[in-house]
């Protein structure tokens, strides 16, 4: 880079300090603004997080012996027409 006199910036941070306070202005606010985007994200995130918490619930613990119901929906049956196939399969012993 120092052949093609090309001075790359990475960051969005002032390399050094400006004399216009207009520019000064400008990055003190867009920092303050990227501060509370970063703290409205990561609001909606534990928001997303409680709701989705709210609606799940722990897998049943089974035992040996305990009969279960399969959920046939992604299961490839022999039947010609899967709307008229079983919906449910079942019931199964668990085995361990």
């Amino acid at each position: 880079m120092m052949d093609t006199r090309q001075n790359p910036q990475l960051g969005i941070e002032p390399l050094r300090e400006s004399c216009l306070e207009t520019l000064n202005d400008f990055a003190s606010r867009m920092e303050v603004a990227m501060k509370e985007a970063h703290s409205a994200l990561t609001r909606a995130a534990d928001d997303m997080a409680c709701f989705y918490d709210a609606h799940q619930r722990e897998a049943p613990l089974y035992m040996v012996r305990d009969k279960f119901w399969l959920n046939g929906q992604k299961i490839t049956m022999t039947h010609p027409m899967k709307k008229l196939d079983h919906k449910w399969l079942g019931p199964y012993p668990a085995d361990c």
